[in-house]
């Protein structure tokens, strides 16, 4: 499905990578000591088999939204990296009408902080990157799963009663967890 996937790992005090053209995996690398946990996919969408390879960043970020509200406590950061036309269009207006030379100095005091997480007023934020490309990051972290997901569904709602009904329960083959809010 991919011509390349590179995969970082950070797991049991360890850093690892690896990385697989066409299919193929190269060998696993241990890259020394690594603190916290997580898992990093870059993923390149092979067109010999997908009709289009042109991803949309909205319909990414509800889905990768969706799965942070069901796994709750889970931390997902989608970056798009992409470049616009239209983008570097406006970079070289706006150079110009500034009466700046293009050229690749870029002074960092100028560059926002990256890390930005998502805010619901606004949930996409544009971080400008020392080679002055614009790219959308959005961190999606909820620590009460669907309680979160049922204030983000009645945010702009009347709602009933104030407070969320939520539960959560376990049984030797299943895990239930509910939450609800009338409207």
């Amino acid at each position: 499905l991919s011509t390349r996937v590179e995969a970082e790992i950070k797991r049991d005090g360890k850093h690892w990578y690896q990385n697989f053209q066409n299919a193929v995996p190269d060998d696993l690398v241990e890259g020394g000591n690594a603190r916290g946990t997580g898992t990093k996919i870059r993923f390149w969408a092979d067109p010999e088999i997908f009709e289009t390879t042109e991803f949309d960043y909205d319909t990414i970020a509800r889905r990768l939204q969706e799965m942070a509200f069901l796994n709750k406590g889970l931390t997902i950061e989608l970056i798009d990296e992409r470049v616009t036309q239209e983008q570097i269009e406006l970079e070289e207006i706006a150079e110009a009408e500034s009466g700046e030379a293009r050229g690749d100095e870029t002074s960092f005091d100028d560059i926002p902080d990256a890390g930005d997480t998502f805010n619901e007023e606004d949930d996409s934020t544009n971080v400008i990157t020392a080679d002055k490309k614009r790219r959308k990051k959005v961190t999606f972290h909820y620590p009460d799963g669907l309680t979160d997901y049922v204030k983000f569904l009645n945010k702009s709602k009347s709602t009933i009663h104030p407070t969320i009904v939520s539960f959560e329960a376990k049984g030797e083959e299943h895990e239930v967890e509910v939450a609800l809010q009338w409207s």
